[in-house]
């Protein structure tokens, strides 16, 4: 895992629950959330491939946006072919994640 240093985590296994993410926190992404591997999860191809660029970036994403649903929102930009392409994906897995330490 690129960029993955134990200093970020108190505890790998113990994620938080996405519903306590407050705007202005950073995660990141250090594998496919657990929960898609799950036989009543669909995960859409292209989703999978958008994950798999976040882990292997290894940045840290902020949440810019709670929606009316509680849910944490990230806001990602990814150059492809030379042009910019804008991305939003809401945190709903507990796995998958690190929130980084304040």
């Amino acid at each position: 895992m690129r960029g993955f240093k134990a200093a970020d985590v108190n505890v790998r296994n113990n994620m938080p629950n996405p519903k306590t993410l407050k705007i202005g926190d950073k995660i990141k992404f250090i594998h496919r959330p657990t929960e898609w591997n799950n036989a009543k999860w669909h995960v859409y191809a292209k989703d999978k491939k958008f994950m798999d660029i976040l882990i292997a970036r290894g940045y840290w994403q902020r949440i810019s946006e709670i929606d009316e649903y509680d849910k944490p929102w990230i806001h990602v930009k990814i150059k492809n072919k030379n042009k910019i392409v804008h991305h939003n994906w809401a945190i709903t897995e507990k796995t998958g994640w690190l929130r980084k330490n304040k």
